[in-house]
């Protein structure tokens, strides 16, 4: 009986009726599933909230439909997975952020630093937190300022830099440093980033402007470069004068321009052989015909072969 009501506890298809009987129920992964459950009605889990089991506590703490007044209570729990919960859940209010970022438990902290609603000065804060696990939180959050994540560019260890280098909203110059890391991993990791990568973009696009008109338009710092194939030192502009700055030729410039002469070759291939299959054609029709002379054949024949 009680593995029929944990699956009707963990069913959204459950009606609310029976998840309210189901919120008290003796078993208390029933009462974990109906906490779980998004078909939950919100009376139920305010009522949950208050649960005697701290595992179902957890599980109302990361509910999505919590509201903010009982995560604020949850906040204030005596158990660290509960507090734990509520410090990732992106519902929690700031002040409830702001009173678990001075948790005495690494994981409560790492919460507070992982999740997108925490206020920007607690983020600031928890970046130079004395706990490596804790400044990785901030590095992974998109929410981070750039002058957290640049400080954090330069940490001391290597899980936060590589956390910085994978933030979608790591400052370009911050790359920079990072690309010169003496981690390997880190290095790699760069690469990938969503701002190298845009970076990467309009440097392509850059370069199919001065290979089209002449005319460079790159910034005098340059564009970031991380995956240069060849490097022309002598690109000169229409005018004749020596660019400033050398144009960089990436491996998909290279593709794209192998590719059209390959469509040029073979356009002018197939022209030839038309023509050459015109010319055998008059040479039949004369064939065809006894009155033609000797020489106008030769002379159709020696056409075709040209």
């Amino acid at each position: 009986m009680s593995g029929l009501n944990r699956n009707r506890a963990s069913n959204p298809s459950t009606p609310p009726n029976a998840l309210r009987t189901l919120a008290t129920d003796a078993d208390r992964y029933v009462r974990e599933g109906v906490a779980r459950n998004p078909s939950t009605p919100l009376n139920v889990l305010r009522t949950l909230a208050t649960d005697a089991d701290r595992v179902v506590r957890y599980s109302v703490a990361e509910s999505p439909r919590m509201p903010p007044n009982v995560l604020r209570t949850l906040a204030t729990d005596a158990e660290k997975d509960v507090r734990y919960s509520v410090a990732l859940n992106p519902r929690t209010p700031a002040n409830a952020l702001r009173t678990l970022a001075t948790d005495a438990d690494r994981h409560v902290r790492y919460g507070v630093a992982a999740n997108p609603s925490t206020p920007l000065n607690v983020l600031r804060t928890l970046a130079t937190d004395a706990d490596t696990y804790v400044r990785e939180g901030v590095a992974s959050n998109p929410s981070t300022p750039p002058n957290a994540l640049r400080t954090l560019a330069t940490d001391a260890d290597s899980y936060v830099r590589y956390n910085v280098t994978a933030n979608p909203s790591t400052p370009a110059n911050a790359l920079r440093t990072l690309i010169a890391d003496a981690d390997m991993f880190v290095r790699s990791s760069v690469r990938n980033n969503p701002s190298m990568q845009s970076h990467r973009e309009a440097n392509r696009a850059l370069n199919v402007i001065f290979h089209r008109t002449g005319v460079n338009l790159r910034p005098s710092e340059g564009l970031l470069q991380p995956n240069l194939a060849k490097v022309m030192p002598q690109a000169r502009n229409k005018r004749g004068v020596q660019n400033k700055h050398p144009i960089r030729v990436s491996e998909n410039d290279e593709n794209v321009n192998r590719k059209r002469r390959q469509t040029e070759f073979l356009r002018l291939r197939q022209g030839a052989r038309n023509a050459s299959n015109r010319a055998m054609q008059k040479v039949k029709s004369h064939l065809r015909h006894p009155a033609a002379s000797v020489t106008e054949f030769l002379r159709l024949r020696q056409g075709s072969r040209g």
